[in-house]
């Protein structure tokens, strides 16, 4: 039913969403109670499941503003000339500048052994996040452990944060 010839692995642009959204969104009060997990083809609006993988780019464009909207904070709109990237053996360092601010990154990488590309998984706090590094390191899978602290710290002080310097509009997220 969902099957296509040739579903690609790697988009060749982010899906931001912005073509379609932001949706009407229900506040959080107004949500219906559900017990099961939802069903990730129903479409936001209620009319229907999506039936064909062309309507996907829409629907995954949905589920994304869904997850800002609600859990995660809107994405804030940068241009790529905004962010500088850079690896030095086994670390990345990331630069975002924006509001006159700058924001610097660093994170370790952990490769596997032999010649590269590898492909990468982050990791939220330790390198794989919850999951257990040999899971990638067999399967040659570079970890790169992100320091979520350098961009804001779990006493949530709205805007106090270290994101909060390049982005103040958005301490209410």
């Amino acid at each position: 039913m969902y099957a296509q010839s040739q579903i690609p692995l790697v988009y060749d642009k982010e899906d931001t969403g912005s073509r379609n959204f932001p949706l009407e969104t229900p506040s959080i009060n107004e949500l219906p109670e559900i017990h099961t997990l939802p069903d990730p083809f129903a479409w936001a609006d209620g009319h229907g499941t999506l039936t064909d993988f062309k309507d996907w780019e829409r629907r995954r464009s949905e589920i994304s503003w869904q997850l800002q909207y609600y859990e995660l904070g809107i994405k804030p709109k940068i241009s790529k000339d905004s962010i500088e990237a850079i690896i030095e053996k086994d670390t990345l360092r990331i630069v975002i500048r924006n509001n006159g601010k700058k924001l610097a990154l660093n994170a370790l990488v952990k490769y596997p052994e032999g010649k590269g590309p590898f492909p990468a998984i982050i990791g939220i706090g330790l390198p794989t996040g919850s999951l257990p590094e040999e899971l990638f390191h067999k399967r040659n899978i570079a970890q790169i452990v992100f320091n979520f602290e350098q961009i804001m710290s779990h006493t949530q002080k709205r805007g106090h944060e270290p994101i909060n310097q390049l982005y103040p509009e958005q301490t209410s997220n």
